[in-house]
């Protein structure tokens, strides 16, 4: 069994590590709301684009928590980006590759209505 030194720490806590590492926390209610539903440690992942080189964990000056907030919400966009992106090619391709195949398919006919007069 894997014996763990470091103690858990609060949301208050987290916020304060944060804090003393240079990270600026404009609304700590705010900040404290996301880490409650985000959790401390999915979004260190993103805070890392944010520190001072070196390994020192302190944060770049200027850097806020919204910086890493929005950093976070735009990987989930791009990674639900590229899910659909990657769905779309084979649908153009078995689908649409067919013109004269979509009145047969009940999609095509809700999506587009009739295909009468298409040329």
């Amino acid at each position: 069994m894997t014996t763990y030194d470091k103690a858990a720490l609060t949301q208050d806590q987290h916020l304060h590590l944060l804090s003393e590492r240079g990270l600026h926390i404009p609304d700590e209610s705010l900040a404290r709301h996301y880490l409650s539903n985000i959790s401390y440690f999915r979004l260190s992942a993103y805070t890392r684009a944010y520190y001072r080189s070196g390994g020192s964990h302190q944060f770049r000056p200027g850097t806020c928590f919204g910086d890493n907030l929005n950093l976070y919400t735009q990987s989930l966009w791009a990674v639900k980006l590229q899910q659909l992106m990657e769905r779309f090619p084979n649908v153009s391709r078995t689908h649409m590759g067919f013109p004269d195949e979509w009145q047969k398919l009940s999609f095509w006919q809700q999506a587009f209505g009739s295909m009468e007069g298409v040329e």
